[in-house]
């Protein structure tokens, strides 16, 4: 099945031609693989003062950055907001602080391992 076609507004229709040194196309070249993205996405979402976010590897579901642990520490974060704020409250568990950080050293051992 194929992909939806995107609409007008959505579409790069546009070009924009720029000259560069060869030194220069080599850095752009360079950035861009180690992001995992093509120079053109380089440019647009520099120049646009977007994020170079390191794109999916083709053919795999990794990626330079495993989302699905960016989500689990983005959890752990969230909760150990809460419990701070339980804390400024007076309103503290010490058992649960104490599953949360043995969930974050589990998690942070696992991005230890991964490098």
């Amino acid at each position: 099945m194929a992909r939806p076609r995107k609409v007008a507004a959505e579409q790069k229709s546009e070009q924009v031609s720029v000259r560069l040194t060869a030194a220069e196309r080599a850095l752009l070249e360079e950035q861009a693989h180690a992001n995992g993205v093509t120079v053109g996405q380089l440019i647009r979402r520099r120049a646009l003062k977007l994020p170079v976010v390191p794109a999916t590897v083709r053919g795999s579901d990794k990626s330079r950055v495993d989302a699905s642990l960016i989500t689990e520490l983005n959890r752990i974060g969230n909760n150990i907001n809460q419990l701070a704020h339980d804390a400024n409250r007076g309103l503290t568990e010490r058992p649960y602080w104490q599953k949360l950080g043995d969930e974050l050293r589990k998690v942070l051992e696992r991005l230890v391992v991964k490098r």
